[in-house]
């Protein structure tokens, strides 16, 4: 059997770290490698850690100070002595057949990618399953690609990757990133592989929000790491557009979605720092520019940049706009739900 290494950044999550780790201990493929990393947990989340590696020898325990899920999770590689790895997250959990269900003695791949169930107050909400498939050439991988969407599911967890390719590439985290890194990682990931397999399972249990109904992450992401965050993927998608030659149409929608969408989102935390430089950067980037969104929000704020007012009349506008756009009452629990709806089937 191949041995996978499973990598879990830790922090401070004492109340699911027991059943995500149980879950793993569960697993009917057992030849696998824990690395559990406790990123400088406050609770008791690092004492769980080493209660686990005295229970079982095939558990890792170690500890460092407080850095942000990247460095733990490139720490977590640099520990990795297995075949292949796979990244689940601590708050999260799988089921007893999730490891085996990639058929890894069975099936030799440079990536294995599955869907995931995600979950609402401890209830699976809604299951993300594709057709199984194995992509041996660039013209299938890219056909899955865009039409099983594949280029939405950037989370590291639901997938298994082959050590050496990462090793060999000296691919990591970026960890100056807070904010899309693991979606720019699997990208980067997907220019260095030659096949691909595509699960159909759905057993990577997803937590959405905790039990008291509160998100797991909600917070406004710096301009700074919004704009790195789209130059990177910019980078990796011209990367794969070299390998896999995207139909024109394809590449263009890729591009507007995590290249200029994302840019722009950050506009918003650039108006609430009250920098009026890089604001005036970010003018002269949309001028020149040719990206037509299609959201009403967008046109708003694209015309808003494109304008030739005084840079401070076009600061106090968009601060006006913002101020009015976050004071609308919305339901976070409607909001994730219509997100769910859009890539993944309701549950009755």
């Amino acid at each position: 059997m191949s041995i996978v290494s499973i990598i879990i950044p830790v922090y401070n999550t004492e109340h699911f770290l027991k059943r995500c780790i149980d879950s793993i201990l569960a697993q009917t493929y057992s030849d696998w490698e824990l690395v559990l990393v406790d990123d400088g947990s406050k609770d008791s989340s690092g004492k769980i850690c080493d209660e686990y590696e005295k229970s079982d020898s095939r558990i890792k325990a170690v500890h460092k100070p407080n850095e942000g899920v990247s460095s733990a999770r490139n720490l977590g590689l640099s520990m990795a002595q297995g075949e292949y790895v796979c990244f689940i997250d601590a708050d999260d959990w799988i089921e007893s057949t999730y490891l085996e269900d990639f058929k890894l003695d069975k099936i030799k791949a440079d990536f294995y990618v599955s869907g995931a169930s995600y979950g609402i107050y401890d209830k699976v909400y809604s299951r993300l399953v594709y057709p199984e498939i194995y992509c041996e050439t660039v013209d299938e991988m890219k056909t899955q690609f865009i039409g099983q969407h594949l280029y939405e599911n950037g989370y590291p967890w639901g997938k298994i990757y082959k050590a050496s390719i990462i090793h060999e590439n000296k691919l990591c985290f970026n960890e100056a990133l807070s904010i899309n890194e693991d979606h720019i990682f699997v990208f980067q990931y997907y220019c260095l592989i030659n096949n691909l397999f595509i699960v159909s399972s759905g057993k990577y249990h997803y937590t959405i929000f905790d039990n008291a109904g509160g998100k797991l992450s909600n917070r406004l992401n710096s301009f700074f790491e919004v704009k790195l965050a789209s130059v990177l993927f910019d980078e990796a998608l011209n990367v794969l557009n070299k390998k896999w030659t995207f139909f024109s149409a394809d590449f263009i929608k890729l591009k507007q979605k995590f290249v200029f969408q994302r840019r722009l989102q950050g506009i918003a935390s650039l108006v609430k720092q009250k920098n009026l430089g890089l604001l005036r950067e970010e003018m002269t980037f949309w001028r020149n520019n040719s990206y037509k969104p299609q959201k009403k929000r967008e046109i708003i704020e694209l015309h808003l940049l494109r304008n030739h007012y005084p840079l401070f009349v076009t600061y106090i506008i968009l601060r006006l706009f913002f101020k009015i756009k976050d004071s609308i009452p919305r339901s976070r629990t409607k909001l994730i739900f219509a997100d769910l709806s859009k890539r993944s089937t309701l549950i009755k």
